[in-house]
């Protein structure tokens, strides 16, 4: 009866390698790697020194379980936006409705916005005088 494991020809081959792996590469590599390792720690703890900002030593550092909330700096997310768009139309309602005064000094009051296109229809607009005469009040020939 013939071996189910050997090929036709007759040459046998073994289910494993014959050979071992060489040591002396498999030790260069590993000396390289932990040398390579060793010169990467050395060069970072020399970048940590070389970038590390100096500090004075009667600088108070703020510690970071203190009860002072500190803003962010401008533009701040909005935490409620409805709310503030509500308080914005209420606040644009109110400008478009109500008489207040803007410089009480020089006279200048804001009406509602349909008072003043009753006045506007009423009145018309103010127009620009026609010619150059006109302006400087002179009449025209």
């Amino acid at each position: 009866m013939s071996d189910p494991h050997s090929n036709q020809s007759g040459a046998s081959h073994p289910g494993h390698e014959i050979t071992d792996a060489k040591a002396r590469p498999i030790a260069i590599f590993l000396v390289v790697l932990a040398a390579l390792v060793f010169m990467s720690m050395l060069l970072m703890a020399w970048l940590l020194d070389f970038f590390q900002l100096p500090v004075d030593p009667n600088e108070k550092i703020p510690s970071g379980f203190t009860d002072k909330q500190q803003l962010p700096p401008e533009p701040r997310l909005q935490a409620y936006p409805a709310v503030d768009l509500e308080r914005l139309r209420n606040r644009e309602e109110s400008e478009l409705t109500s008489y207040e005064w803007v410089d009480e000094t020089t006279g200048v009051m804001r009406i509602p916005i349909d008072r003043a296109m009753e006045i506007i229809a009423e009145n018309g607009l103010p127009a620009r005088p026609e010619n150059k005469a006109d302006l400087e009040g002179k009449p025209s020939r």
